[in-house]
């Protein structure tokens, strides 16, 4: 077990399109999240493209993690980090939403 502290929890976002699994390519450490993700919670993106206004709730994305799976290391393999897959659900943020970004730091 304290090998498994020693390394960084990678969570890596996938989402279902025309029932096959679609890499997001956008991941988070454990660091980042502060917590695993459970089905269920709500993942706000930080990423907003630069001509766009990062205060407007209708340019952010919020992902509902629907899904996750632990993928286990081989033993033999020497990379410091343990990846989890969490599969989510695509939306914009809504208004009501948006207040969470205002008391954010």
């Amino acid at each position: 077990m304290g090998e498994l502290l020693e390394k960084e929890i990678v969570f890596r976002l996938h989402m279902y399109e025309n029932e096959e699994l679609i890499d997001l390519v956008e991941e988070y450490t454990l660091t980042a999240l502060g917590d695993i993700p459970k089905t269920g919670d709500y993942i706000i993106s930080p990423w907003v493209l630069p001509s766009l206004d990062r205060e407007d709730p209708e340019n952010r994305t919020i992902y509902e993690v629907v899904s996750r799976f632990f993928l286990p290391k081989n033993d033999k393999e020497e990379d410091d980090w343990v990846y989890i897959a969490l599969v989510v659900k695509e939306r914009t943020m809504n208004d009501a939403e948006s207040a969470l970004l205002a008391g954010s730091p």
